[in-house]
């Protein structure tokens, strides 16, 4: 399917030690994330007793528009999220307090879309966040347009039928160069 499609995948093993034997054995293997954006990641335990995650947003192989603009930095790093375990499965959520940076919030509520495209006033600029509640009755997919002009675009699709969310950001207007598909899962 589409897992395993980072070259540099990194992984969550769960399982039980046999410190005797030094034997270790499996339960589950996972995807700690499925983007192609997650390398190395570290993690911490914070004042509260809970995982915390973060890894670099770049990978080996392929430009960094990061370096090719003349930032002086190559890649970012994702957003720290809190990890927990629960019946194996891994939860990945947003640190407490991430909202807390976030400003001029824009708010919109039932927004009937059929067949069409909306733009909403205010809702622009080069970094935010964007929280969809989404009631997909007849419709199939869902698509939004992320820094869309007249020149480029990226697109987060929903697909309702397979449960994946895709983020192509081929026309995003930075060229990527190098080992990737065009679309991340």
């Amino acid at each position: 399917g589409h897992r395993y499609h980072n070259t540099h995948t990194s992984l969550l093993l769960t399982g039980t030690v046999d410190w005797e034997k030094g034997v270790f054995t499996k339960e589950t293997l996972k995807e700690i994330d499925h983007s192609l954006d997650f390398y190395a990641p570290q993690t911490l335990i914070n004042d509260k007793g809970e995982r915390i995650v973060i890894a670099w947003m770049q990978m080996w192989g392929r430009n960094m528009p990061t370096n090719t603009e003349n930032h002086y930095w190559a890649g970012s790093m994702v957003l720290p999220r809190k990890l927990s375990l629960t019946d194996g499965m891994l939860i990945q959520t947003p640190v407490e307090g991430i909202s807390n940076y976030f400003k001029d919030e824009k708010t919109f509520t039932n927004e009937v879309l059929t067949n069409e495209t909306k733009e909403f006033e205010g809702v622009n600029g080069e970094v935010y966040a964007l929280e969809v509640d989404v009631k997909l009755e007849d419709q199939a997919n869902f698509e939004i347009e992320l820094r869309s002009n007249d020149k480029e675009f990226t697109t987060l699709t929903y697909d309702q039928e397979d449960g994946k969310v895709t983020l192509n950001r081929l026309n995003s207007g930075y060229e990527i160069i190098g080992a990737e598909p065009t679309h991340l899962y």
